[in-house]
């Protein structure tokens, strides 16, 4: 009997510590509406606002990798702007730049690069939005 009882009271104990984590759950976080604003009170008052935007990094592929004479540029999640795409060698030195101040209008880019007039090494194709770097990739160039 004494068992019995006590499971009970565990069990009703259980039940609203639910009932109250829900209901502190809501209170803070408001409705699933994203669009809704929860506000509660502490010494000054505080507002969560449910209506955060992700954003996407560019991703910026080649292929094939290591590059014998030439290969393709993918690049995916490209905001609308105005881009510069350069090849550095490893010292840091501009050896050429595909494209300067083109305007793109789509998410999706490829391009072919031909690099056979370089010699081998490892180089960096850098991305530019304006005159900051969005992103780079690495380039090794082998023999043919």
């Amino acid at each position: 009997m004494k068992t019995l009882l006590t499971k009970r009271i565990l069990l009703v104990a259980l039940v609203s510590l639910l009932i109250l984590s829900f209901v502190s759950y809501q209170t803070v976080f408001g409705k699933s509406d994203p669009s809704s604003r929860t506000t509660f009170t502490t010494d000054t008052d505080v507002y969560i606002d449910h209506t955060a935007t992700a954003t996407v990094e560019p991703s910026v592929r080649i292929y094939p990798n290591p590059v014998r004479e030439q290969f393709t540029l993918y690049i995916d999640n490209l905001p609308q702007g105005v881009y510069t795409l350069e090849i550095y060698n490893a010292l840091g030195d501009l050896v050429q730049q595909v494209f300067t101040g083109q305007q793109f209008n789509t998410q999706f880019y490829n391009t072919s690069i031909n690099i056979g007039n370089l010699p081998n090494g490892m180089y960096f194709a850098r991305l530019y939005n304006g005159t900051s770097v969005m992103k780079t990739v690495r380039i090794v160039k082998q023999q043919q």
